[in-house]
């Protein structure tokens, strides 16, 4: 919880905070385990892991491999991670072609995804409920905020 505190919340957090005064950027939160294994790794069956909405915004699950044998295996996107998926490919195709996840004339999405300010810190939630915008869920980070993200020793002689 605390390196993933760290080094994915708080880090990601920060970024937007300090860019959204320069250019527009849209946040998101992945929130769903898939129902495949995408990554081979046991926790990520059970946990939301890093990389995790990579299936859904390039809509890959029928190319993933097995992971014993090693051969295409064909995984298929229950429905609520079918429309997810779809959802997904049409704002990160949209940003594409538009710098704008919400697109344009016939493109346009149906939920508008407000970009990140730092006055209102909205992000999308991505997982098998409707679309829906959270404010800010990362309170937690201005500890992390004050110790800062550099990750030089401190430790190391003359070093500020």
């Amino acid at each position: 919880k605390i390196i993933t505190d760290y080094s994915f919340h708080c880090a990601t957090h920060e970024a937007l905070e300090q860019n959204s005064e320069h250019v527009p950027v849209w946040a998101y939160i992945f929130n769903k385990v898939p129902s495949f294994n995408y990554a081979c790794i046991p926790e990520c069956g059970e946990f939301v892991c890093h990389t995790a909405e990579l299936p859904f915004v390039f809509h890959t699950a029928e190319l993933l491999h097995h992971c014993t044998l090693r051969r295409k295996f064909g995984y298929e996107y229950t429905p609520e991670e079918e429309r997810m998926s779809q959802e997904m490919m049409n704002y990160w195709t949209n940003f594409a072609k538009y710098l704008d996840p919400n697109g344009q004339g016939e493109d346009k999405t149906a939920f508008t995804w407000t970009p990140f300010t730092p006055e209102a810190k909205e992000y999308i939630i991505f997982d098998e409920n409707p679309l829906q915008l959270i404010l800010d869920p990362f309170e937690k980070c201005v500890f992390w905020n004050e110790i800062g993200y550099s990750l030089k020793t401190p430790w190391v002689e003359g070093e500020q």
